[in-house]
């Protein structure tokens, strides 16, 4: 069941606002509605904010705050109806949102599902707890201005196309947690230059889009019977692979003899 939570925009736990105009009195007049959904008794996933007066948002870029961003902390817990719920899950959001500069996200949270942060056009870093385990389909797809994201080390599964199209990452950590990988999680990322894995065994990768929910034909579950990096690596211009020492020539064998890469793989510095 969808609810919102109505919430003065510049409240200290939720969003803080920068502006490159002086227009304060305004900016306190903007309040947002904080979406979620209940998935339990006790938990919520938070699935993105509207701002609720948007007449005020017009008189502020009316009076030159076309530099207006949002800083976004999303809380680890709402009081609804005089009852605490936990936000365990940020949840889809089909919304571009061109305001949001940062997001922190609450070691409460242990999923961030398909297109959470999609086409948030403006987001420039993001902070990931390590309580996180799952990083779905799109997550942060079209985020074009994300040059740095750190995936802690109790992500398992990053979604297909996770950050597609996040033409500002120059480079990536993968934590030895991380087993299995989508199909296109860096495609059209252009400048993408080097990725390292942390774990000496390659991850899984399921060649199918199995995680678009959206999609109207059913499809099998992905396929990780064995590892299998081709689709990872699908529309993007990697170069270099930094991992373990001991784990060179595995690595190497997988882009060399299975996926055909011209890719130098080289030892953890």
């Amino acid at each position: 069941m969808k609810k919102t939570l109505t919430l003065i925009l510049c409240s200290p736990f939720f969003i803080s606002c920068v502006s490159g105009t002086s227009n304060s009195d305004i900016i306190k007049k903007l309040e947002v509605d904080f979406n979620y959904d209940k998935i339990s008794e006790s938990e919520v996933a938070y699935t993105g904010y509207s701002i609720k007066n948007q007449k005020y948002l017009t008189d502020l870029q009316n009076a030159g705050g076309d530099t207006f961003k949002l800083d976004l902390n999303i809380p680890s817990e709402v009081i609804i109806e005089g009852k605490n719920y936990s936000v365990t899950v940020i949840g889809r959001n089909e919304f571009t949102n061109v305001y949001v500069r940062s997001v922190v996200i609450p070691k409460s949270v242990t999923r961030i599902e398909e297109r959470a942060f999609v086409r948030y056009t403006k987001l420039e870093s993001v902070d990931i707890p390590n309580s996180v385990t799952h990083i779905g389909f799109k997550a942060f797809a079209g985020c074009a201005k994300l040059e740095n994201i750190v995936i802690p080390n109790s992500v398992t599964h990053i979604g297909s196309k996770a950050f597609e199209g996040c033409v500002a990452l120059r480079s990536l950590v993968i934590p030895a947690s991380v087993t299995s990988i989508g199909a296109g999680v860096f495609s059209n990322c252009k400048y993408l230059g080097t990725i390292t894995f942390e774990n000496p065994e390659p991850p899984y990768s399921c060649s199918q889009d199995a995680e678009d929910s959206s999609s109207d034909i059913p499809l099998p579950p992905p396929p990780i019977n064995e590892p299998n990096l081709t689709h990872v690596f699908s529309g993007c211009n990697v170069k270099t692979v930094y991992v373990p020492a001991g784990a060179v020539d595995t690595y190497k064998e997988y882009f060399s003899l299975i996926l055909g890469m011209e890719i130098n793989v080289l030892p953890i510095k």
